[in-house]
């Protein structure tokens, strides 16, 4: 068991640098496609489209077959259309290719994390902590190597290529490194039962799932967009790397240290509220002071949004797995769909505004942080589905 789980999270690192490795450039790479600030948000529009319509999917058909397969398949894809990311210059080829990397990123989106919820131990929390933050650090080398090939390389497609070379190393790590055993106990699933699963859900769930996408819609934007903000300061690919470094750094810090001591003294709902109340407040206070010194108030005030960021997410998964009405894989698959479509709708109008209105759309995003936690109080003062 301890293998199993070292080789896990040794792969959670991996899996955060290699899907992060072209982020702090693409919005340079972007610009010199001179695709507009619309499709901007349409690319990772569609990206999470396809992890929306296919979690529940991946997740549901983890529950009859070998995850490891199914991992590599999904890197296997994933790297595929992130080659043709960089080989194309068609933005409307290229919102093809973002939709089928969506499919396939679900599937080791949702299996590596059902792989980990459904091991048999009992520092689970503590193990989830571990995981999240892994994914969190491999991101951070991912975006600070990522900026600094971007200012090595003069044609930048060569990043995406190598991403995708990254990519076809993890397909053939996922046959090794995942125990590839069928269930033999586990009931013949329809591949697409999660449209069932939802009329079984408790009420207070519907409303979970609804606050899970909207603070995605906020955590999604702030990502794209921020790295976009600072490309039009005209700041380095290898800055945005160094401020994504850093955020990484304060989240294995956050999820090392705080998260694991927070989920042992308090309710995880009770944790998610706070913290979707403080990333908000403190990305609000970033962009609402005057934007001359905003690299010095990402460094500050926006770090402290991070750490908030960093609770959320842990946090609201345990609550999660406290609910039994339906089975890991499904409950995970559906949260993963609401994940998406948080970051379908988000970009897609975050596209839109940002070429209207400019940093301004920082404070709305801040803003629906906010209302988010408001929405969690009302659910929790319900006695939520349970809490």
């Amino acid at each position: 068991m301890l293998k199993r789980i070292i080789y896990l999270q040794f792969f959670a690192f991996l899996l955060g640098l290699v899907t992060n490795l072209v982020h702090p450039i693409t919005p340079a790479y972007l610009r010199v496609l001179k695709v507009d600030d619309y499709f901007f948000g349409l690319f990772f529009a569609a990206m999470n489209l396809g992890i929306f319509l296919a979690a529940p999917f991946w997740g549901n058909l983890g529950n009859t077959k070998t995850k490891g397969i199914l991992i590599g398949i999904g890197f296997l894809g994933y790297g595929l259309s992130q080659f043709l990311f960089g080989y194309f210059d068609n933005q409307y080829l290229i919102l093809l290719v973002r939709f089928t990397a969506g499919i396939f990123t679900a599937s080791f989106q949702v299996l590596t994390l059902t792989y980990l919820l459904e091991m048999p131990i009992n520092n689970k929390k503590t193990q989830l902590s571990i995981y999240l933050a892994l994914v969190v650090l491999g991101g951070s080398f991912g975006y600070l190597i990522g900026g600094l090939l971007g200012d090595y390389f003069d044609d930048l497609k060569n990043i995406f290529y190598l991403q995708a070379g990254f990519s076809m190393i993890l397909f053939l790590l996922a046959f090794f490194l995942f125990e590839n055993k069928e269930d033999q106990k586990q009931e013949k699933r329809k591949l697409f039962p999660a449209l069932k699963e939802i009329k079984t859900l408790p009420k207070g769930l519907y409303l979970l799932f609804i606050v899970v996408m909207i603070a995605n819609i906020s955590f999604i934007s702030f990502a794209r967009y921020l790295d976009l903000y600072l490309t039009d300061l005209n700041h380095l690919t290898s800055t945005i790397g160094v401020v994504n470094f850093v955020t990484g750094i304060i989240t294995i810090f956050v999820s090392l240290v705080v998260v694991p001591f927070l989920l042992r003294k308090y309710q995880g709902l009770k944790i998610v509220v706070i913290s979707l109340m403080g990333a908000g407040l403190f990305s609000f206070l970033t962009f609402i002071l005057p934007q001359e010194g905003v690299i010095y108030f990402i460094f500050s005030l926006f770090m402290v949004y991070t750490g908030f960021k960093t609770v959320y997410e842990p946090a609201m998964i345990a609550h999660l797995n406290e609910q039994k009405v339906i089975n890991t894989g499904a409950l995970m698959g559906l949260r993963q769909s609401a994940l998406a479509l948080g970051a379908v709708l988000g970009p897609a109008i975050a596209g839109v505004l940002y070429g209207v209105i400019n940093f301004y759309l920082f404070i709305i995003l801040a803003s629906l942080l906010m209302l988010a936690s408001l929405m969690l109080m009302g659910y929790q003062n319900k006695g939520g589905a349970k809490t």
